[in-house]
């Protein structure tokens, strides 16, 4: 089977092959192409620039199966009618909420409405598919990114080391639940390390966040990279994961909560639907205070919770399983 994914960001190079700085593109293409390409099929990159695509472009991308992902560009529609001339199946892999988006929303419409098949990313996704646009979807989650660590939770004075990662959009979920990190602080000392992009915004939540801890909860930014994550995800005692209320962020798969509990930490989260699969992996839902100090008050426990979530990881997000439904998705 011929496969080509058109991707929305540069591609770059890293430590395993081809990555990428936006989690989608890594998630809903890089990753899954690997995997196709292990099970012997022929997978392809395509980076989507802007403007026309040319018959002479098309014809380079003759495929059996086209799979369009967060497509930002109008001239997406062209070439997947190009391609569907070629004979090429055209599948819409939806991994977040565009319906009504004031850029993007009538492509994404558009996009949903003409394509031959639609994967969606989680569960919650396929059904706000199913109520906005009348169509079923495929549920393929994302596989898991990174190495295995052992479990741990061994707190240490002189403070908790807490970390936060995500896009930076996300952050405003952490504006909106920096109380928590304060009200963890009162409890005993907290320090929360912020991994994201490097915006002014970002710059000025951290710096608030910081001082209005009191000395006794604070916060600093490290700019995120893939060599980056790893060692912070290496270096804290936990990971808090914080979610906005409404159905953009209810839609979100469980990437970052199993990426953490891969790397052998706590996982602290609010209750966004997959997530909760993972209640018996992790901390869902009782907030950074309460899960935290639930946490420290049973470490065995809290370990064996850890190792827990691994397992289902390895069960339900390994690459190989992901790239297994994928091929049967696509092979319809």
């Amino acid at each position: 089977m011929k496969v080509v994914y058109v991707c929305f960001a540069a591609l770059e190079p890293g430590p395993q092959g081809l990555t990428s700085r936006l989690a989608s593109v890594r998630y809903r293409a890089i990753l899954p192409a690997r995997g196709l390409t292990r099970l012997g099929h022929e997978v392809r990159l395509v980076v989507a620039g802007s403007g026309a695509w040319s018959d002479a472009e098309a014809d380079a991308l003759r495929c059996d199966v086209l799979v369009i992902g967060k497509s930002v560009d109008p001239s997406t529609e062209e070439l997947a009618r190009k391609l569907r001339e070629r004979g090429a199946r055209i599948v819409l892999d939806v991994c977040d909420f565009q319906f009504g988006h004031p850029a993007h929303g009538a492509h994404f419409e558009r996009l949903l409405a003409r394509a031959d098949d639609v994967i969606a990313a989680s569960e919650a996704m396929a059904d706000a598919i199913r109520r906005y646009a009348g169509r079923e979807a495929t549920v393929i989650s994302d596989p898991v990114e990174g190495v295995l660590a052992e479990p741990a939770f061994a707190p240490r004075p002189p403070f908790l080391k807490v970390l936060w990662f995500g896009n930076a959009q996300s952050a405003q979920s952490l504006a909106e639940r920096a109380s928590e990190l304060h009200e963890l602080g009162a409890a005993m000392p907290v320090r929360l390390t912020v991994m994201t992009a490097p915006l002014p915004e970002i710059a000025a939540l951290v710096a608030r966040i910081d001082r209005d801890g009191a000395g006794r909860s604070g916060a600093t930014f490290v700019e995120w990279s893939q060599v980056a994550m790893a060692a912070a995800l290496a270096g804290h005692d936990a990971v808090w994961l914080t979610s906005r209320d409404g159905e953009r962020e209810r839609v979100k798969s469980p990437n970052r909560l199993v990426e953490a509990i891969w790397a052998g930490r706590l996982a602290i989260s609010d209750p966004v639907p997959s997530y909760e699969a993972f209640a018996a992996g992790a901390r869902i839902g009782a907030g950074l205070a309460r899960g935290m100090l639930e946490s420290v008050a049973d470490i065995p426990g809290t370990v064996e919770r850890i190792r827990a979530g691994q397992e289902q990881v390895r069960r339900e997000h390994s690459p190989e399983r992901i790239a297994a439904l994928w091929a049967a998705a696509l092979t319809r």
